[in-house]
């Protein structure tokens, strides 16, 4: 009976530590993509801004090698790319 009583308290003491130290959640999203020539080809250190016409708030990136770019944490709205 004691092993239960000390189990329950481990794993409550655990789902509750959890609970309490867990990160804040946050509401918002990642704009990524590719940005390729006519022909297909990646077009490396090309500038690329985002923005989001009901706010005027604007987000810059660069591409990498691949072409590929990524704006993390970008609140909820409708962007122009």
């Amino acid at each position: 009976m004691k092993r239960l009583a000390y189990a329950a308290l481990l794993v409550l003491t655990v789902l509750l530590g959890g609970a309490l130290t867990s990160p804040a959640q946050t509401i918002s999203g990642v704009i990524a993509g590719t940005v390729r020539d006519p022909q297909g080809g990646a077009l490396a250190t090309a500038s690329v801004t985002v923005t989001n016409p009901s706010t005027g708030r604007t987000y810059l990136a660069s591409t990498d090698a691949n072409g590929y770019y990524r704006i993390p944490e970008v609140p909820p709205g409708v962007y122009v790319v």
